[in-house]
């Protein structure tokens, strides 16, 4: 921590440069903590980090998230597993449901449209709604993004 005293004004602050504390005239004015963004990636072997060209894309995602932009601490966890369909991620929103992630990525697209996958539209629909319904319980406000 760095404390400094300019102008009559004493500011305490961290070493990511995150201002805790100022006292000025005798008022204390604690500023906001950052919020967690706290992101669950349901998914196939693509959010498990299985891929054929150009690596897994959770670290180009986690990577964009910086010290500059709103969210200044999160974590960050994959449920991704390799063959996932929709279905398969009925349990692994349940899964993540009890965390009340403020972001969820779902990415089951390529597994469901697979001839052999056997999930209709029509049930990966189903699947998906079921998905964001178990997420808004544990957190009405999520953030949930498709990825096709």
């Amino acid at each position: 921590m760095q404390i400094t005293l300019v102008g009559g004004v004493l500011t305490l602050t961290a070493l990511s440069g995150v201002t805790l504390l100022q006292i000025n005239d005798k008022r204390i004015q604690a500023e906001p903590k950052p919020f967690p963004c706290d992101i669950a990636m349901l998914g196939t072997s693509l959010t498990d980090g299985v891929t054929l060209v150009g690596g897994p894309w959770r670290p180009d995602l986690l990577g964009l998230l910086s010290p500059a932009r709103p969210c200044h601490a999160f974590a960050a966890q994959s449920f991704g597993q390799s063959g996932a369909r929709s279905h398969d991620g009925v349990l692994q929103a349940q899964a993540a449901a009890p965390s009340r992630p403020r972001i969820v990525t779902m990415e089951f697209a390529t597994n469901d449209a697979s001839a052999s996958a056997g999930v209709s539209l029509a049930q990966s629909r189903i699947n998906h709604q079921s998905m964001i319904a178990t997420l808004r319980a544990a957190r009405p406000d999520v953030k949930t993004f498709l990825m096709t």
